[in-house]
């Protein structure tokens, strides 16, 4: 390992080690190239460096291959119907729910953002939901009228569907249909508060139209969300298994 590589462990680890602390925020990242040369004392330097990293490398390891919850079924990333992805969604409802102390009517999770085929059965690693969700979106919620999330929803059916939780929908050649939130039919003149990664809720993977809802951040990390919901299930001898959403045609 370079001279460069092991400062950048450790400034990784360092965020690491502070992540648990919310009033701190990270706001930039500046990179700059160092020429070392390698001689007698650079070699004694890295040694040290070492030395010095080993022991937070055995933590953070340690850290992340502790049991947060258990899983009861191979949960799959599969389709919109894939229960993983529902899972993810319910988890982003709790914890903006718990955050924004308001009601949260439904969440979509994308599946691109999804980043393992599935969470099999048995006990669940810190470090599995760091591989599920490796990037560090923010958990946010969009007020957005009935007729609107009806235009939101086609643009997502023709992606062929999103796993989602809180609302059921239908899909065709032509879009959504037949959508009920919370088992009730939609209706155009509502506004539905909507969980989403502030990825595309900014208008990631091509989702532009919802770049005009004004956002609620919650101000906690989608993956952060998800382990505090995954420790949560566990503490509450909860079973991780929601039912399907979303049937397709």
């Amino acid at each position: 390992m370079t001279h460069r590589q092991k400062l950048l462990v450790l400034l990784g680890i360092s965020f690491f080690l502070h992540a648990c602390q919310r009033s701190l925020q990270f706001v930039r990242f500046e990179e700059e190239n160092i020429e070392v040369k390698s001689d007698s004392t650079t070699q004694n330097t890295l040694g040290s460096l070492d030395s010095l990293l080993l022991p937070y490398q055995e933590i953070l390891l340690d850290s992340m291959a502790q049991p947060i919850a258990h899983v009861h079924e191979d949960l799959l990333k599969a389709d919109a119907n894939g229960k993983l992805g529902i899972l993810m969604s319910k988890a982003m409802i709790n914890r903006a729910e718990n955050l924004l102390n308001q009601k949260v009517d439904c969440a979509f999770m994308n599946r691109g953002g999804i980043r393992v085929p599935v969470l099999k059965a048995g006990p669940l690693a810190l470090g599995r939901v760091y591989e599920l969700m490796p990037f560090d979106n923010y958990l946010v919620v969009l007020e957005i009228p009935g007729d609107s999330l009806q235009k939101v929803l086609d643009v997502i059916a023709l992606k062929g569907g999103w796993p989602a939780y809180g609302i059921s929908y239908k899909i065709d050649d032509q879009g959504a249909f037949d959508i009920k939130i919370d088992g009730i039919p939609i209706n155009g003149q509502q506004l539905y508060q909507v969980a989403l990664s502030d990825y595309i809720a900014n208008g990631g993977d091509k989702m532009a139209i919802l770049k005009q809802f004004e956002q609620k951040n919650t101000g906690l990390g989608l993956r952060d969300a998800f382990i505090e919901y995954f420790i949560m299930i566990n503490q509450s001898d909860q079973v991780i298994m929601p039912d399907p959403h979303i049937v397709l045609r």
